[in-house]
Formats: structure tokens, C-alpha cells, sequence
């Protein structure tokens, strides 16, 4: 989202429509990238919610779900009929690491580098779910960001055959 508001359970749909439309204008302008799918931001959401959201976007994640945490490793539609697609994180988020642990960006490209080589030992066909947030490259909040550290990890994951 582009403002990353804590309960987007109280997002009317024209606040929803802004949030999520704004935020992926920034990684297309900035970045050059498009995004299919999106992470809801702050506490847990309901259903209602998510669809809502999912307009926006052909997936969406919840946040970081690591041990004790969310439902590591869940993936699927949020209802029978299939449109939202729902994927759980496998990667730490930037803002854990560079916001929480206060870590730097160096820490933060080791740890992603591990994991990703951690994935590969379990996978035959790895897939890294990696959360980040548009103002970590942009480094529009916290300077402690990098884009280098968002590239070199990509870089890192793609030439070591990770999807």
C-alpha cells in the first residue's frame, strides 16, 4: 500500500482504490517494474477485505509467516471460485530486518542470500515469496534502505535459478 496504514479494515473502497493503485504506480515509476500481486500491510484482514483488495492485483500475501506466526507455507485461492490467489511469505521481509532488528542493508542481503540458499536445499523447483515494500528501494522513509540490496538480491536469486 502506498501509505502502508495499520488496518486496512477500515479502508473505504475510494481509500483501498488509492492505496493500492498509488503504490504500484510508484514501483512502475521508480522501479520500472510491474507487480501482479501485492502484501495487505499492518494487522490481519478480513475476507471482505482482501477481495476487496484483491481488485487490484491477481494475488496477495499477508505479512512475514515464520515460525509462530501466520500459516507458513499456505498458498490458494481465498474462496472456491477462483480470483485472489493468497501465497505465505518463505523470505524475511525488509522491514524486519532494516525496521525491527535495525540491521543494515549488508545484513539484510546475507540473510536473503541464506535463505534463498536455504530454499534451494529443499526444493527441486524453488520459489522464493520474498515481502518487501515500495519505499525500501525508493528509500523514501528510512535511508538505511538501498536499492542495491533489492537488486543484488534478485540478481542473486535469479542466477541461482530461483523463481
Amino acid at each position: 500500500s502506498y501509505t502502508h496504514p495499520a488496518f486496512t479494515d477500515n479502508l473505504t473502497p475510494a481509500q483501498a482504490q488509492f492505496e493500492f493503485q498509488q503504490s504500484r504506480n510508484v514501483f512502475q515509476q521508480q522501479l520500472g517494474l510491474l507487480f501482479p500481486g501485492m502484501a495487505v500491510p499492518g494487522n490481519p484482514e478480513r475476507l471482505q477485505t482482501s477481495l476487496m483488495i484483491g481488485q487490484y492485483y491477481s494475488y496477495t500475501s499477508g505479512g512475514y509467516s515464520g515460525s509462530g506466526a501466520g500459516y507458513p507455507g499456505a498458498f490458494g485461492y481465498m474462496l472456491p471460485q477462483p480470483s485472489v490467489f493468497y501465497f505465505s511469505p518463505n523470505m524475511t521481509p525488509d522491514f524486519t530486518i532494516i525496521d525491527f532488528r535495525r540491521q543494515t542493508a549488508a545484513q539484510a542481503e546475507a540473510l536473503w542470500r541464506q535463505e534463498i540458499n536455504d530454499i534451494h536445499k529443499h526444493a527441486n523447483a524453488p520459489i522464493v515469496h520474498w515481502p518487501w515494500h515500495d519505499y525500501g528501494p525508493t528509500r523514501r522513509f528510512n535511508p538505511a534502505y538501498t536499492k542495491e540490496m533489492f537488486e543484488n538480491t534478485i540478481r542473486f536469486a535469479r542466477d541461482s535459478g530461483t523463481e
